[in-house]
Parts: C-alpha cells; structure tokens; sequence
C-alpha cells in the first residue's frame, strides 16, 4: 500500500492515522455498496501523511457490518533469560479521539477508563 501511494504522490508516507466508526447506512451509501437503507456499517478513515504532516491522501471506506470482521494476531517472543525484577508500573495513558457523546473531541484517557481534556 505505501509503494503505490508513494508512487502516485511522489513522496514518502511517515504516518498514517486510521479511524474506525460505527454508522447506519442512508439510501444513495446503501444502494452503492449492495445494503439495505438503514442498516449499520463500518467506516473507516485513513489520512496519509508525508514528512511535515503534509497530507498528501485520505481514503474513507465503508463496509456493511453483515460484512465485516476483524482480526488481530499478536505473537509475543519468548521470555528473557535473566527474571524479571518487581516494580511499581505506572498506570497506562494514550491519547485518543473521540467521537461518543459526552466525550470531548481528544482526551487522554487512563488506565481505569476516566478522561482528561
């Protein structure tokens, strides 16, 4: 995938931010993508960034939810050698965007699910 949009954009692609959304289908989304008006789908959004945060594409698919599934396989190595030493882990914090209700557009959320603007 970065190959071709390198190839078509003449620059190189260093970030790429995806976004996945629940939606419901309107009449001309539907008869696009063979689904019934009104049902639930997945869409998702990809912005292509070169150096500088220049976007150079954005792509948005959608795909009726009867249609869609998702997949991840994580495989970890095997543990180290040396044991692990005991310590305090400080609680996880990511950022992220939000489009729920009552949530602000970014919040750092934490690891016990509470928000910070």
């Amino acid at each position: 995938m970065f190959g071709l949009i390198e190839k078509e954009a003449g620059e190189t692609v260093v970030e790429i931010q995806q976004e996945i959304r629940a939606v419901i289908l309107v009449n001309g989304e539907a008869l696009k993508i063979a689904a019934p008006p009104g049902s639930p789908a997945i869409e998702t959004t990809r912005r292509h960034f070169s150096t500088g945060r220049r976007l150079i594409q954005v792509s948005v698919n959608t795909i009726p939810a009867v249609r869609f599934f998702y997949s991840v396989e994580i495989l970890r190595k095997a543990a180290p050698a040396k044991p692990w030493r005991l310590r305090r882990l400080q609680p996880a914090m990511r950022w992220r965007r939000s489009g729920f209700p009552g949530l602000p557009p970014m919040s750092r959320l934490l690891a016990d699910g509470s928000a910070i603007t």
